[in-house]
């Protein structure tokens, strides 16, 4: 039993850190049904803390919970308007909803805030690919080819690019080469053309 408020709220910190250190243990092991267990319960000490609700919004993506991994990405950009991983995982979501225009708003948030992100430059021109703003695309892929030329996810867009464009001869050859580097399902969608 607490002896003063300030000894309480000592051990109100350090139990809420163990708890916090739990869920990141089990959200590390891939276990993200029990750490959004303990996420949800850390919530409750601390209700405004971003970086939980990014790591439960995480959880939820990969339990393919994404209405609600969308509302955490939400919360956490209420609570805090310039965290550059919350409105890039907002973005990656809502380019899997099919809202390419809302995407695009978070990846230039996103890039706002962190300009040499290099995969909101790469997730931003896979959107414009999708809205046909293929100019656009190629300049984001090009701007992520000179922060980080080894990057796969670029020849992987860049094959894209040049296959919207019916350039097929450049888009096999970036595609080749994310294959090389190891990005084999790309392989994948060669197979699937």
């Amino acid at each position: 039993m607490c002896m003063s408020f300030i000894n309480c709220q000592g051990d109100l910190y350090k139990n809420a850190k163990i708890k916090l250190e739990k869920g990141d243990y089990y959200f590390e092991m891939g276990n993200y049904k029990e750490a959004i267990k303990i996420y949800n319960s850390f919530l409750k000490i601390d209700p405004k803390n971003s970086r939980v609700f990014i790591k439960r919004g995480i959880c939820k993506f990969h339990l393919n919970d994404l209405k609600n991994s969308l509302l955490d990405y939400d919360k956490a950009i209420f609570f805090n308007s310039n965290y550059v991983k919350a409105y890039y995982n907002r973005g990656v979501l809502k380019f899997y909803f099919g809202d390419y225009y809302g995407a695009i708003l978070d990846f230039n948030k996103t890039i706002s805030l962190e300009n040499m992100h290099i995969d909101a430059h790469i997730k931003r021109g896979q959107t414009k690919l999708k809205l046909k703003f293929y100019k656009k695309a190629f300049e984001d892929f090009n701007f992520a080819k000179i922060l980080d030329s080894l990057n796969p996810n670029i020849y992987e867009g860049l094959g894209d690019f040049y296959f919207y464009k019916n350039e097929k001869k450049n888009a096999f050859e970036n595609w080749n080469k994310a294959i090389s580097m190891g990005k084999k399902d790309v392989y994948i969608k060669i197979n699937n053309l």
